[in-house]
C-alpha cells in the first residue's frame, strides 16, 4: 500500500472531521482560521503556520482552507504551560 500525499491526507482528515461533526452535534468542534488562531495565541499568523508545519499545533486542511480546531489551541496552551512549569521547577 502506497503512502498518501500530504494534500490527499489533509483532504481526507478534513472530510472525516466534518462528517463526524455533522453526525455528533453535541461534539461539534469549532475551527478557526489562521488569523483567528493567531489572535487567540497572541502571535503573528506566520508563527501559527510555523507551529502547524512543525507539528506543534494540530490543523486540518491546507492552503487557504487550513483550519485550526479550538481544542488544538487549548492543547497547545496546556502543553506550553506544562513546559514552563517544568523549567521553573528545575531552576
Amino acid at each position: 500500500m502506497s503512502a498518501l500525499s500530504p494534500e490527499i491526507q489533509s483532504a481526507i482528515d478534513t472530510a472525516v472531521a466534518l462528517a463526524v461533526a455533522q453526525r455528533l452535534p453535541a461534539a461539534r468542534e469549532t475551527y478557526l482560521r489562521v488569523k483567528e488562531a493567531a489572535a487567540q495565541l497572541d502571535v503573528h499568523s506566520d508563527t501559527v503556520l510555523r507551529f502547524v508545519h512543525a507539528g506543534t499545533l494540530r490543523a486540518v486542511g491546507s492552503g487557504k482552507l487550513l483550519r485550526i480546531p479550538q481544542s488544538a489551541i487549548a492543547e497547545y496552551l496546556e502543553a506550553t504551560s506544562n513546559r514552563a512549569r517544568k523549567v521553573a521547577n528545575a531552576s
